[in-house]
């Protein structure tokens, strides 16, 4: 840079920012050059087209993120789901093209980093949209901790026969799908104990997690989790922000309920539960 006259900064600060290992007392440390320029008042030009969400996937980002200006492209403001299912089932009722977003409020309590309800419905999500005609390629699964990735794995490879090293391209972290893209993205929460996520609120519910989450599918978005999420209280004033943001998120989601039914009926089809 020091050879240059001109430099050119290309970025999203609103998204993941870079792991920072050590512990610092200055805020400045932990952000990088781009959010401090973009923040400090430099002249910079905001790209307000995204040719990857449709509107209804959009419509919270935008507003919760970037001022309500992120616009979708015409072209694919009402893309749709390629599959249709019966819709008496709960799997036909989540994956309806008719809902491009909706929020699966599942029955459990107590969990940590660890939902065998959730991987039990996700690996039957999998199962269903495969059969009723969409491509492994067209479907990623994000969740915030390691432990619930290798949980739906592991569900998933029971429900369908499914290659090991493509499965764990579709099922993985937010860090490492963020920059990628799918037909459908399913988003496991995981947590039930609201002491739990409390703790670890400054993980948890760190915006830009959300943010990268939910903008990843182009038509349809699935998130699961359990409405005692946000009752969360961190002691941070700060992290409490942003557990309204993640509570703003479900209130404007369409809630779709799970039963307890549902997920014992579904778990004995991957031998999960």
């Amino acid at each position: 840079m020091l050879s240059g006259e001109k430099h050119i900064f290309i970025g999203d600060h609103k998204q993941m920012p870079p792991v920072i290992v050590a512990s610092h007392d200055e805020e400045w440390v932990t952000k990088s050059i781009f959010e401090q320029m973009t923040n400090s008042g430099i002249q910079s030009t905001r790209l307000e087209t995204t040719y990857r969400m449709n509107e209804a996937i959009n419509a919270f980002p935008s507003y919760a993120f970037y001022d309500g200006h992120l616009v979708t492209a015409s072209e694919n403001r009402s893309r749709m789901l390629r599959v249709s299912l019966p819709q008496q089932s709960v799997i036909g009722r989540l994956l309806s093209p008719d809902k491009p977003e909706v929020f699966a409020i599942v029955p459990h309590k107590g969990k940590g980093m660890r939902s065998p309800e959730e991987a039990v419905l996700i690996a039957n999500l999998i199962r269903e949209a495969i059969i009723y005609g969409m491509k492994v390629d067209e479907i990623a699964v994000v969740s915030p901790y390691r432990a619930q990735v290798r949980l739906i794995r592991e569900a998933t490879k029971k429900a369908i026969n499914i290659d090991d090293e493509v499965l764990d391209k579709m099922i993985d972290t937010v860090e490492k799908m963020q920059g990628q893209e799918a037909n459908l993205v399913i988003i496991s929460l995981v947590t039930s104990d609201p002491s739990h996520a409390a703790k670890r609120a400054a993980f948890y519910f760190m915006p830009n997690r959300l943010n990268v989450a939910i903008t990843r599918a182009k038509c349809k978005r699935i998130v699961i989790g359990s409405h005692l999420l946000f009752q969360a209280q961190p002691e941070n004033p700060l992290h409490r922000k942003w557990v309204d943001l993640y509570r703003s998120f479900f209130d404007s989601s369409t809630q779709v309920i799970v039963n307890p039914d549902d997920i014992r009926r579904l778990a004995p089809s991957n031998g999960g539960g």
